[in-house]
């Protein structure tokens, strides 16, 4: 495994950890890209499967496990930036320090890390070879996340300040190093309060920003030799 730091925010470092380039090869490999998940809150990219990161490098990709930074103290705006960073990072250094084809990079994500890799599909320019989003998030600012989970509901409920300990004011990407994040997500999915003052509100509401404001393109990925979909 090779570390990088691929941007830095004020002090703040997002790495890359890359697998796969140590290995030597007489032309340019394919590279993945991949987004961990945690609901854009919790997670972070050494989260990757084993089994799953040895099949990639096995099957000869280049793998590519990014931070990016986590909400709520990082607004998506800002997180969709880092990952537009870190496509630009790897496409400029990628190609002499790890040998990878810049023509060839995919991005595979989980959860929220799925729901990233979908807006890279948007946001990256050049776009990414193929999307791999596994049970990704298609419309993170609807109903199923801006109001309570019955599911969830049926969880001992937490206090808003219980929930709220592990958050804070400084930015970060490490959001597995504190379990109690998971506590402030689950507080989110059984808020019951006014739903003008549910807490994912207010992300939910940014989540519409870089659609809106941005000039979106529409994309047809195939995934397999007899069907394609698309990303608007």
């Amino acid at each position: 495994m090779i570390t990088r730091t691929y941007k830095t925010v004020e002090t703040l470092p997002l790495q890359a950890d890359v697998y796969g380039a140590e290995t030597p090869s007489d032309v340019p490999k394919p590279a993945i890209v991949w987004i961990h998940g945690g609901a854009l809150i919790m997670g972070n990219r050494a989260g990757i499967v084993p089994g799953q990161l040895d099949r990639y490098v096995d099957a000869g990709f280049v793998v590519v496990c990014i931070d990016y930074r986590l909400a709520p103290e990082t607004k998506l705006p800002a997180i969709a930036e880092d990952v537009e960073d870190a496509f630009r990072w790897l496409r400029s250094s990628g190609v002499d320090e790890f040998g990878i084809d810049p023509d060839r990079i995919g991005v595979v994500g989980h959860s929220a890390g799925g729901y990233l890799t979908l807006l890279a599909g948007h946001r990256v320019d050049p776009a990414p070879s193929a999307l791999v989003s596994s049970y990704g998030y298609g419309n993170i600012a609807g109903d199923w996340y801006s109001k309570p989970d019955p599911f969830y509901n049926t969880f001992d409920r937490l206090s808003k300040d219980n929930a709220r300990r592990a958050i804070g004011e400084d930015e970060l990407v490490d959001g597995a190093a504190d379990p109690a994040r998971r506590d402030y997500y689950l507080w989110c999915l059984t808020w019951t309060g006014s739903r003008n003052t549910h807490p994912q509100k207010t992300l939910a509401k940014l989540i519409r920003q870089p659609c809106s404001s941005t000039a979106m393109r529409t994309r047809t990925f195939r995934t397999s030799s007899r069907s394609t979909w698309q990303v608007t």
